[in-house]
């Protein structure tokens, strides 16, 4: 038959492919679908987006199924990983990480690289700059060895931010400059993460431009559906418009960046958001709103283990503190922002700490302490770049004003301002007015002085005033050296009305008490006032000059007083116009019609310091008198000197001999044989001065000629004069030797510091004793003394409160502050300045047998933050306190003497006057005596039992006694 030809025909093998490519396709068709491959970069934005419902649950449930069937599933293992870092659960995630990264394994690929990136960010948002970095810069090598560009550029561009703390701007900047030339342009979101980072480096470098960057990467990251990198762009535009000096537009920004946050359920991010918005109201002088933020990024830091805003943020509590003058409180969140800084590796935070260390030094006095810590925060920060060394600057420019140095606060102005103009900060410099002002000033260029100044103030707005201050008061100065009373009277009085409607927004008490001691650059607030009021009495103006100086005082207290006048009856209206005419200044003539008799005066003191004269104001019924006296910087170190060799037991008759002349000596010329009695309004390091102990021009105590009460002002004195005299029967609740708390409170921890808590027994004796002098008493001792019953008490029924006991006192701050009582029902047994002005008092007198219950810290115009203040707003008409420790033996007698004064008819200030001279008859030293001071009105008059009554007492049936010790039959000697 014919051949089989070989040859195939003309497309046969084309035609035979493509059958085999159907075959194939068919086949596929057929067989069960195979899962797309997976991304690891999908994995993770898909734990984000869940994360960002804020429920994970169903996604992980998912995820560990996955594992459930497959161990080996390393996509499912980095979504899990992931989840729990988003949720905040670091040891889960490391743990899951390792599986990842494990030790061993081949060359690395896109899934252990991405695992690294994300593991990175978990140390990253704990604030562990270091280990962040370190894997940042692992994960760059890891995605070369894994030939992938893109996890390269990502690793690059995301390890500029611990770089910025640790390396500084220029190196961050090399590390986003590289990432660049990785990262795809298509990649919209990474592209917006690009835009972010560089924008970041240059606001972290104070260059310009930075905010245009950071807009348009929010913008893309909008577009793209990324709202947590939405809001980390905007958070670093809020960082750019600060750096210009538009911070009401960057507060702004910043509640939008929370805004987002919380939608996104991101806690960390809203813990950043939080403290920069803290920040920056800070700066603007919104300190109750500043805290507020700070202290809830604390918690939401926290809570998401970031500890990097938690530092910054405890950094920003410690400059509300200085601004405040609170020393203790700085103090101690330093030592905390320091403690997170060093654990995290931050150089840049420990360089600015470094800082608040030298100011908290300057509020103490120590200006070589202050200079030395400034001067090692500028050669930190100087390699940072940044605005830093900046602030550095101005601020030793500041000390050296302070110290009196001229010609080197010129030179520190002058590096100043050329620091920030190169840094681009016009703003800045706008604001360096009040230094060049004081500068000015002080060389007695008053028409420079003025024009710097008025700069300052119209750079600041009208929506600072807590910052204005300061300045405004400098200003008046300069109109008072001008001559130009009437204008310098205006300002200050201007100064303070805005000080005023300021602190009435303030929503923290204790930022209310401290208003006056609001620091701006200037750490003394108050410079310039007493120059005023002086050039003012100088002037015959003396009228006016008292009005502005009862400005400043007791605000808080007063406010208190004529609240509760309020609830006492009073209409409302009248309320509000007692208040307002307290604002405006309290008359000369009100207070002097109010004084009790012809028989007593009121002294207000008004320190001087940085050379300005102290003032006396003197005010009886025959008028108001002003004096010039020495300034309070050369009073100081005498009364601290005064008190010490008191303290110890000594007769200082030389150093009380020129203290009573310099401060009582002037006005003796003006008071007259028939006054009696003074009253003194305090301020400064005169708080802690027993006027009593002063000997008089011509020889003699104080003491002989005078009893001597205090007030924290002459508006709180004529409204604790204005209150009608009680008529009730006298009951007494009187509390003696409780018994000591054993555990559970911080306080015990300060009590025990201080010597514990040892068993009173005189505190004992003495509560019985004055038991007796009431009609009735309610006597505590032991375990009946407790915290608990007099918080539930019905205490408005009781004229006299005594309290017998241990107390505790800080004198920086009321944190450490507290009586000791029983524990029990829920107390700790430490009753604090809060929990005393929470009490409801009708009483004439309470008095505080204790170890130095008349102290406290003393804040500028507010007076002493004790447990006198507080007493006085809860309603007691006057307190008996003492100024050191008091033993315990010999308070009894002194004590017993009062209540009999008292029994025999006598005003609680004349009665304690005569108890002391008793006391200086016995030969006791001033230690023993003159530690008792009398705060309050010292007319009020309380009929308590004396005679047949006062002995027979122990047996009357109307004593109710509640003990649970025994009485203690052996004195022994215990300090209070």
């Amino acid at each position: 038959g014919p051949a089989l030809s070989l040859r195939r025909p003309p497309g046969y093998f084309k035609l035979a492919g493509m059958s085999r490519v159907l075959a194939l396709l068919a086949l596929l068709a057929l067989a069960p679908p195979q899962p797309a491959r997976e991304d690891p970069r999908d994995i993770l934005r898909m734990a984000l987006r869940t994360a960002e419902t804020g429920n994970t649950a169903s996604l992980a449930a998912s995820w560990r199924q996955r594992l459930a069937r497959d161990t080996t599933d390393r996509l499912a293992t980095l979504g899990l990983a992931a989840l729990a870092r988003l949720s905040y659960d670091y040891p889960t995630a490391d743990r899951l990480y390792a599986r990842l990264v494990a030790p061993g394994r081949a060359a690395p690929d896109r899934i252990a690289v991405f695992g690294r990136l994300d593991q990175a960010a978990a140390w990253l948002a704990r604030g562990a700059l270091s280990a962040a970095d370190s894997l940042y810069a692992l994960a760059v090598r890891e995605a070369h060895g894994a030939h992938d560009p893109t996890a390269q550029g990502l690793a690059l561009m995301r390890r500029s931010v611990p770089q910025l703390r640790i390396g500084g701007p220029v190196v961050a900047m090399q590390l986003v400059s590289r990432a660049q030339r990785l990262i795809p342009a298509t990649d919209a979101v990474l592209q917006a993460e690009l835009s972010c980072h560089r924008a970041n480096v240059l606001t972290v470098a104070a260059r310009r431009g930075a905010g245009r960057g950071a807009f348009a990467g929010a913008t893309l990251a909008a577009r793209a559906g990324e709202p947590r990198l939405q809001a980390m762009c905007l958070q670093v535009a809020a960082n750019d418009l600060a750096q210009s000096f538009s911070i009401d537009s960057a507060i702004v920004l910043e509640g939008a960046v929370a805004n987002l946050d919380r939608l996104a359920h991101d806690r960390q991010g809203l813990a950043v958001a939080l403290q920069r918005r803290g920040y920056l109201q800070n700066t603007v002088g919104e300190y109750g709103l500043a805290r507020q933020d700070l202290l809830q990024a604390v918690v939401e830091g926290r809570a998401s283990g970031s500890f990097s805003p938690v530092a910054w943020a405890t950094l920003n509590l410690a400059g509300i503190a200085v601004l405040v003058g609170d020393i203790s409180a700085g103090s101690g969140y330093v030592s905390q922002a320091e403690s997170l800084f060093t654990a995290q590796g931050d150089r840049s935070g420990l360089a600015i700490l470094v800082g608040y260390r030298g100011s908290l030094a300057r509020l103490a006095g120590d200006l070589p302490g202050a200079r030395l810590a400034y001067e090692r925060g500028l050669a930190q920060s100087e390699h940072m770049l940044g605005q830093s060394p900046v602030y550095y600057h101005r601020l030793l420019a500041d000390l050296a004003i302070e110290e009196g140095d001229l010609p080197r606060a010129e030179r520190e102005l002058a590096a100043t301002r050329t620091k920030a103009l190169a840094l681009g900060m016009e703003g800045f410099v706008m604001g360096l007015g009040q230094e060049f002002g004081i500068l000015a000033l002080k060389r007695n260029d008053l028409a420079a002085a003025e024009r710097f100044l008025l700069e300052h103030l119209r750079t600041m707005g009208p929506q600072q005033p807590g910052r204005r201050y300061p300045a405004e008061v400098r200003l008046a100065q300069v109109f008072a050296h001008r001559g130009d009373l009437a204008a310098a009277e205006q300002m200050l009085t201007s100064a303070m009305d805005s000080l005023d409607a300021w602190r009435g927004r303030l929503t923290s008490r204790d930022l209310r008490l401290l208003v006056f001691e609001v620091r701006g650059e200037d750490l003394e607030p108050d410079l310039g006032v007493s120059d005023v009021l002086g050039r003012m009495v100088r002037a015959g103006r003396t009228e006016s000059a008292f009005r502005l100086a009862e400005r400043r005082r007791a605000r808080e207290l007063l406010d208190r007083l004529v609240r509760m006048e309020a609830f006492g009856g009073q209409t409302f209206r009248a309320a509000v116009d007692t208040l307002r005419r307290s604002y405006s200044g309290v008359e000369p003539a009100e207070v002097s019609a109010r004084i009790p008799d012809g028989h007593t005066a009121l002294l207000e003191y008004v320190a001087g310091f940085g050379g300005e004269p102290t003032i006396l104001f003197a005010l009886s019924r025959n008028g108001l008198h002003g004096f010039l006296l020495p300034t309070t910087d050369s009073l100081a170190r005498e009364i601290a000197r005064f008190n010490v060799l008191l303290e110890s037991g000594a007769t200082p008759r030389a150093v009380g001999e020129r203290l009573g002349a310099a401060l009582l000596g002037p006005v003796l010329q003006v008071l007259g044989p028939e006054v009696t009695q003074l009253v003194v309004v305090p301020d400064g390091p005169l708080h802690h001065l027993p006027f009593e102990a002063l000997t008089l021009p011509g020889g003699g105590l104080t003491l002989e000629r005078f009893s001597i009460s205090l007030v924290p002002s002459a508006a709180v004195a004529t409204n604790l004069w204005r209150r009608a005299p009680s008529t009730r029967p006298v009951e007494a609740a009187v509390f003696g030797d409780p018994a000591p708390a054993k555990e559970g409170s911080s306080y015990l921890t300060a009590f025990a510091a201080n010597g514990g808590l040892p068993p009173l027994p005189g505190a004992a004796r003495e509560a019985r004793i004055v038991a007796r002098f009431a009609q009735r008493a309610e006597l505590r001792l032991g375990e009946a003394a407790s915290e608990s019953w007099l918080k539930r008490a019905q205490l408005t029924r009781y004229r006299v409160l005594h309290f017998a006991t241990h107390a505790l006192v800080d004198d920086q701050t009321t944190t450490h502050t507290a009586l000791a009582l029983a524990p029990g029902n829920g107390e700790d047994g430490f009753v604090s300045p809060a929990d005393l002005a929470s009490l409801r008092l009708d009483a004439d007198l309470v008095v505080l047998s204790g170890c130095r219950t008349a102290g406290g810290a003393v804040a500028g115009g507010e007076g002493v933050l004790g447990f006198t203040a507080p007493l006085l707003q809860a309603g007691a008409r006057a307190v008996v306190a003492t100024s050191w420790p008091v033993g315990d033996e010999s308070a009894v007698r002194l004590i017993e003497d009062f209540y009999r004064e008292l029994a025999a008819g006598h005003p609680t200030g004349d009665a304690l006057r005569y108890a002391k001279l008793a006391a200086v008859r016995r030969g006791l030293k001033p230690r023993e005596w003159a530690a008792f001071t009398l705060i309050g009105n010292p007319a009020v008059q309380i009929p308590l039992r004396r005679g047949l009554f006062y002995w027979l007492w122990g047996t009357s049936r109307r004593a109710v006694e509640r003990t649970t010790v025994p009485d203690a039959s052996v004195a022994r000697t215990h300090q209070r």
